[in-house]
């Protein structure tokens, strides 16, 4: 399962080099967040073998896992994924390979919301105390920190070049992304 960082060209001669090596049986799955999964495949020579495998974080504790089927994955791949997914004891879902799948869209949309009233001046403590009573696992924003703000960014990059009139990119996430910090609160 490739993890390495979310940039496309780095993810295809990642799957280059493991290729040349694979087993002609393995599967080669992405951790990817939003690239799409077939363009990951498009430069090698067995591109029915790649999937996304696009976990949920923290790992540890939540159950879902994105199953993302290429243009070329064949039935074989899909098949050899979800068994390890059970193996796992993963909920797996298959989606599209579409701009961020499926859950990391809804979330983005919600999340960059979050982010626009905050951009508008709302103070980040008003802004979580208000999503509170939605009972979710964690707070939005601790969950930034979690996967870190530049995947967040690159998120919302992705989903605001494929969909602009939907997703915005918010101009104090960059800004932490660009000093570096790990979230809003810090």
């Amino acid at each position: 399962i490739e993890a390495v960082f979310e940039q496309l060209s780095v993810k295809q001669k990642v799957f280059a080099e493991v290729e040349a090596v694979a087993p002609a049986h393995a599967i080669l799955a992405t951790n990817t967040s939003s690239l799409s999964v077939s363009e990951m495949a498009s430069k090698l020579q067995h591109p029915e073998r790649v999937v996304g495998f696009h976990f949920f974080n923290p790992v540890a504790i939540l159950p879902l896992l994105e199953i993302v089927r290429g243009e070329q994955t064949d039935d074989a791949s899909l098949a050899t994924a979800f068994g390890v997914a059970r193996k796992l004891k993963k909920t797996a879902v298959l989606v599209k390979d579409a701009p961020a799948f499926v859950v990391n869209r809804i979330l983005t949309r919600f999340m960059g919301e979050i982010q626009n009233v905050i951009d508008e001046g709302t103070p980040v403590e008003v802004a979580e105390k208000a999503v509170e009573p939605l009972g979710l696992p964690m707070s939005p924003l601790v969950l930034l920190e979690l996967v870190g703000p530049a995947i967040g960014l690159h998120v919302s990059e992705t989903l605001n070049r494929a969909f602009p009139e939907r997703f915005t990119v918010s101009p104090n996430l960059a800004a932490v992304v660009k000093a570096g910090k790990r979230g809003f609160y810090v």
